[in-house]
């Protein structure tokens, strides 16, 4: 059982970082206010109350994403955790990986069954370029006949 981390683009750790800081700084008020520390006092203590929940919350939600979104191949099932939703794909549905080597994503493309019909859908799959490779090896070995191609805006011109 081979895992690839899922690899954030910088714009999201920036986020991810406002985020983070905005949630310390609302716990560490609203819990001031609850202790009614220098001077402040809270007028609803249920709304601090919430918002230190909400808050942490958010805090471990956001860490959760971080260092447990990942890529998985398992048996016969390639598996795409995020947060805490899983998107598994038995092996004899994929059907190809598409990489953009100009923004490093790839889409995995995949057949979709629903009762009734067969449909063919993709999956983001975001590896760092230092990683994919070793990806690309892991998809290989997990399916042989996978078509795995590259597009770059350099080789097409």
């Amino acid at each position: 059982m081979k895992k690839f981390r899922y690899a954030f683009p910088i714009s999201a750790y920036v986020v991810y970082a406002l985020l983070f800081i905005v949630s310390v700084v609302s716990i560490v008020f609203a819990a001031l206010r609850l202790g009614e520390v220098g001077g402040m006092f809270s007028v609803y203590p249920i709304s601090d109350v919430l918002s230190i929940v909400f808050f942490s919350i958010a805090i471990v939600a956001e860490l959760w994403i971080m260092f447990f979104s990942n890529y998985v191949f398992c048996d016969d099932t390639f598996v795409m955790t995020r947060l805490f939703f899983k998107k598994r794909i038995k092996r004899e549905d994929v059907i190809k990986l598409v990489t953009d080597e100009d923004s490093g994503i790839s889409a995995l493309y995949y057949c979709g069954s629903k009762p009734g019909e067969q449909t063919v859908s993709f999956l983001i799959v975001s590896i760092a370029k230092k990683n994919r490779e070793a990806f690309e090896s892991a998809l290989r070995a997990f399916k042989r006949d996978i078509v795995i191609e590259s597009n770059s805006k350099e080789k097409e011109e």
